[in-house]
C-alpha cells in the first residue's frame, strides 16, 4: 500500500500537486492512501509519496518536526518539490534560494531505478538543498536525489506534470 502526503496548507492546491497522482496511481492500479501530513501517524505503508505544494507555500517547513518519523522509516520515499525539502530538513541539509519555474532540460548522472538519458521537466520551486554527506545526486543539477543507504528520493521538479513515469517507477520498487 503507497501514502500519498499533501503538504498543501490550502486544500484548493491539492487540486494541482495531490489529485494528479492520485489518478496516476489509479490508472496504473496501485493501492493508495492520500491524507495530510497532519494526519500521518501509523506507517504501515509500503511506500509514500510526498507532494509538492504553491510555489510561495512553506507551512511544511515550519512543521519538519512532524516529519521526523522520516529517519527511522524501511520502507521507500518519493519527496515532490516541497517533500524533497522536507526529506532534506529532516536530514540536517541547508536550503539555497534558487527560483526556477518553467521547462527545463534534466541530465542523469547516474544510472537509476527512477529516470534515465536527457529529458525534460516542470519545475516550479524557489528553494533546493544543499546536498550533505547522506545523499547523492542522480542528475546533473541535484533536481533529483538519493539517500545513500535508503531508498529515499527527492526531486526537486513536478513528475506528475510530464515525467510520470518517474512516479510510477518509484512504485514498482
Amino acid at each position: 500500500m503507497i501514502l500519498i502526503i499533501s503538504t498543501c496548507s490550502q486544500k484548493l492546491n491539492e487540486d494541482e500537486f495531490v489529485r494528479p497522482i492520485e489518478k496516476l496511481l489509479l490508472k496504473n492500479g496501485f493501492d493508495f492512501e492520500t491524507k495530510h501530513y497532519f494526519k500521518v501517524s501509523e506507517l504501515e505503508y509500503d511506500k509514500i509519496i510526498i507532494c509538492g505544494t504553491a510555489l510561495k507555500d512553506f507551512e511544511y517547513l515550519k512543521d519538519i518536526e512532524k516529519f521526523s518519523w522520516i529517519k527511522d522509516y524501511d520502507g521507500k520515499i518519493l519527496g515532490i518539490c516541497s517533500g524533497m525539502q522536507i526529506i532534506a530538513g529532516v536530514f540536517g541539509m541547508k536550503m539555497k534560494e534558487n527560483v526556477v519555474i518553467g521547462i527545463k532540460e534534466v541530465v542523469a548522472a547516474k544510472q537509476n531505478t527512477l529516470i534515465n538519458g536527457k529529458f525534460k521537466a516542470y519545475f516550479l520551486i524557489s528553494k533546493q538543498p544543499v546536498l550533505n554527506n547522506d545523499f547523492i545526486s542522480l542528475t546533473k543539477d541535484d533536481s533529483i536525489i538519493k539517500h545513500k543507504s535508503k531508498e529515499f528520493y527527492g526531486c526537486s521538479f513536478h513528475p506528475e506534470v510530464i515525467n510520470q513515469e518517474l512516479i510510477v517507477n518509484f512504485c514498482k520498487l
